[in-house]
C-alpha cells in the first residue's frame, strides 16, 4: 500500500517550537550561519498571530508538549493520541520505534484531526533506522566523522533531512555534539563525532546545516555535555567530577560553537557537572 505523507510546508507546524521559520535550500559554507538557512516570512508570522490569538491560556500551555508516543497498532496507543490531540491540543509529538508504514499511517491519522498542525519528532541521529526498524541505516556518528570531508557531512545532514521529510518529520533531535573524552561512557560512546572537541564541533555544525538547509531543525545534545561520565543518565544520576577548566576546553566547545552559529534548538543533559552545581544541569539555574 503506497502511503501519502502529509508534509507540513512552509510554516514548520507547532507554534511553541519553530513557528514563522521558511527553510530554503542552500550550498555549504564553511563558516555559515546556520540560521541563514531560515528566511523570514511575514506571511507565515500573520498565520501564526492569527492562530494565536483563537488560543487560551490553557492551550498555548499545551503547544509546549511534545510526548513519546508509539506507531504501533493494538497497544492503545492511538486512542491516547487522539484524546492529546483533540482535547489537549498538545504541540507536537515524538515516536517511538515503530515501521515505516505504522508511522506514516499514524502521522497521517493525527496531522488530519489536529487544529494546530503538529510538530513532528525524531530520535534519527543514525537516520530513521534508529527507531524504525525498516528503515535505512547510516553509519554511527565515530564513522562519519572519521571521513576527512566536511562536504560529505553536509551530504549526510542533507540526505537524512530528504528522509526525515519525506516521513513528515520537522525536528531531528541530532546531532549528538558530546565529546568522547571517557572511554567507559556507557551511553554515548559510538554517538559522538570523537573525543576532540574542535573535530566534533567541524563536523557536527555541517551535519547541522545540512538537516537545517533541508528544512528539517537541528537539535544539538546533550547540553552542556554527556561525553566524560561513567554512567546513563536514562537510569539514574549521573555526575560530571571535570573541572570548569576542562569543561571549558571540551564539553563546552562544541555548544559555543553552535550557538556562535545560531543552531535551531539544544537538548539539555541530566548529568550533575558537580564543579558547577549538584544539580542536574536541565534543573541547575547556573547552567
Amino acid at each position: 500500500m503506497k502511503i501519502k505523507i502529509i508534509e507540513i510546508k512552509n510554516w514548520m507546524a507547532s507554534l511553541s517550537l519553530l513557528a514563522c521559520s521558511l527553510f530554503v535550500n542552500a550550498q555549504p559554507v564553511a563558516e555559515a550561519s546556520l540560521l541563514a538557512s531560515v528566511r523570514y516570512d511575514e506571511a507565515c508570522v500573520q498565520w501564526v498571530d492569527s492562530v494565536m490569538q483563537t488560543l487560551d491560556r490553557r492551550a498555548r500551555v499545551a503547544q509546549l508538549f511534545m510526548p513519546v508516543v508509539s506507531s504501533q497498532p493494538g497497544n492503545g496507543w492511538p486512542e491516547k493520541i487522539t484524546k492529546w490531540v483533540k482535547e489537549q491540543q498538545i504541540g507536537g509529538l515524538f515516536f517511538d520505534k515503530g515501521t515505516i508504514l505504522d508511522q506514516a499511517r499514524a502521522t497521517n491519522h493525527i496531522q488530519s484531526m489536529a487544529s494546530v498542525p503538529l510538530m513532528i519528532a525524531a530520535d534519527a541521529e543514525w537516520g530513521l533506522a534508529m527507531r524504525l526498524k525498516d528503515a535505512m541505516a547510516f553509519p554511527r556518528s565515530t564513522s562519519i566523522a572519521a571521513i576527512q570531508d566536511s562536504t560529505l557531512w553536509y551530504e549526510y545532514g542533507a540526505e537524512t533531512a530528504r528522509q526525515l521529510r519525506a516521513m513528515g518529520i520537522q525536528v531531528n533531535f541530532a546531532p549528538v555534539v558530546d565529546v568522547n573524552s571517557n572511554p567507559a561512557n556507557p551511553v554515548i560512546n559510538t554517538r559522538a563525532f570523537g573525543a576532540d572537541a574542535k573535530q566534533v564541533a567541524r563536523v557536527a555544525l555541517a551535519y547541522a546545516q545540512g538537516l537545517q538547509d533541508h528544512g528539517v531543525m537541528a537539535v544539538m545534545k546533550h547540553f552542556p555535555g554527556h561525553g566524560n561520565v561513567c554512567g546513563d543518565s536514562h537510569l539514574g544520576r549521573t555526575v560530571n567530577a571535570s573541572s570548569v577548566e576542562f569543561l571549558q576546553a571540551n564539553d563546552f566547545l562544541p555548544f559555543r560553537k553552535a550557538f556562535e552559529r545560531g543552531v535551531g534548538a539544544v537538548m539539555t543533559a541530566h548529568v550533575s557537572f558537580t564543579a558547577i552545581s549538584e544539580e542536574p544541569a536541565t534543573l541547575a539555574p547556573e547552567i
